[in-house]
């Protein structure tokens, strides 16, 4: 059994980014909306019998502090305080091998997440009244749950790695607390926003040496939330992607 834990520092700049209000006065509130220091710490336990097992349970904090993005208050007003956002995950990660360094290799990795947020959303129809303006408190609060089993198969030929073979499915599921989803026309319904994410995915490796492998995998991803107003952001959609390249590892 093995304790462990860490900390890690983020800046995130976008130097060619400005906001439309910029763009719009020379006295904006805001500029640099993006970008954000954050800070993570992580503590976990890890098993693993040397053998056949290994199991991770890990715990982190993620604490992001945007350094130019004013909260938005139920006015439509930009406030003084900045933007700032706190998510706690407890990930388990397992593994087990009936033949280690060959054969099938079974893995399961999932995850729960909690995020706040001080951000609000305004809402203002695309009108000049302001009536049908809608106001959300605390928009980006969601709780996630992730799940993802995947299965290798090493192939070898003798003892040397011909190649890896894997394929999994990743599920995402995210609730959010006080977001309402939209329908068609962008009316608001009562229940909350919920998004799902499907993944599937294929992956085959093949090292060159110890140090270098060419990899090339495949995935389709299916998004599907009960949100169906996309005048802004796509919620349903499906994507493929294929990704080859040369991985280093040392």
């Amino acid at each position: 059994v093995i304790l462990t834990g860490g900390c890690e520092w983020y800046n995130r700049h976008y130097p060619n980014y400005n906001t439309l209000i910029s763009l719009a006065t020379v006295t904006a509130p805001e500029e640099d909306e993006k970008d954000f220091n954050a800070v993570e710490v992580s503590t976990g336990w890890k098993y693993s019998d040397l053998e056949n097992l290994s199991v991770d349970l890990e715990y982190t904090l993620l604490m992001k502090f945007f350094t130019d993005k004013k909260i938005i208050d139920a006015d439509g007003v930009l406030e003084d305080e900045e933007r700032n956002e706190f998510r706690n995950s407890v990930n388990l990660d397992a593994s087990y091998a009936p033949s280690p360094g060959r054969g099938f290799l079974y893995s399961l990795s999932s995850g729960i997440s909690h995020n706040t947020s001080n951000q609000n959303f305004y809402d203002s129809r695309s009108t000049a009244v302001l009536t049908d303006d809608v106001f959300t408190s605390d928009y980006f609060d969601y709780f996630s749950f992730e799940v993802n089993p995947s299965v290798s198969y090493i192939f070898k030929s003798g003892e040397k790695t011909v190649v890896i073979v894997s394929g999994g499915y990743d599920l995402l599921i995210r609730q959010y607390t006080g977001r309402k989803a939209q329908l068609m026309g962008g009316v608001y319904s009562d229940a909350d926003q919920r998004d799902y994410n499907h993944l599937l995915e294929a992956k085959a490796e093949i090292p060159i040496d110890e140090h270098i492998s060419w990899i090339s995998s495949y995935d389709y991803t299916i998004s599907d939330s009960n949100t169906d107003y996309e005048e802004f952001y796509d919620y349903n959609y499906t994507m493929h992607r294929v990704l080859t390249g040369i991985s280093l590892t040392y």
